[in-house]
Order: C-alpha cells, then structure tokens, then sequence
C-alpha cells in the first residue's frame, strides 16, 4: 500500500472542511427555521423526518469538520492530527450512529 505524500495529506485533511461547513449552516438553518419560526409544521410527520434528518446532518457536518483534528497525536500518515484517543472514539461513534442516517433519507 502506497503511503500519501504531504501534498495528498493536506487534500485529505482540509478539502471536506468547507462542505462541512457549508452542510452544518444549512442543517442549522433548517432546524432554526422549524423550530423557532415555524412550529406549527411540527404537526405533520414529514417535517418532524426533517427536523431529526437535519439534527443528523449537522452532527456529521460538525463530525466531518473536525476531520483529522480527531486522530491522536502522532497518527502516521494523517496531517492535522491533534486530538487524542477519546476525541477519536468519539468521532467515530458519531460517525457509525449518525452517517447512515442521510443518506437512508434519500
């Protein structure tokens, strides 16, 4: 197996960072605009599916930001790496629990 170079590293840990950025606003959005001004639409099934569908699209927008920063100090091969092995644990809980989440929706 080839190991990234430095240049593919840095791709890897900071190119989701954006989109993830980007997903957790509009997941925000959508959770701010149903629960604190509109309600009312909270009566019908469809929008409560949404409500829970956006609360898992922000959690793994924020899952997907940290990205690298996760890994414990001194991971070989992962640029960023900065967290330790409870902040990874808990990365990946979030990603096992929350990523099928989505796309099961579409």
């Amino acid at each position: 197996m080839k190991h990234l170079n430095e240049t593919q590293q840095r791709a890897y840990a900071y190119a989701m960072k954006p989109f993830a950025a980007l997903s957790f606003l509009s997941g925000g959005f959508v959770i701010y605009h149903l629960l604190a001004q509109r309600r009312d639409k909270l009566q019908r099934m469809y929008h409560r599916i949404i409500l829970a569908m956006n609360i898992c699209v922000v959690t793994v927008a924020a899952a997907d930001f940290v990205g690298t920063w996760a890994m414990p100090v001194g991971t070989p091969y992962r640029l960023g790496a900065a967290g330790n092995q409870t902040t990874c644990t808990t990365q990946g809980f979030v990603r096992i629990v929350f990523y099928p989440a989505v796309p099961y929706y579409y």
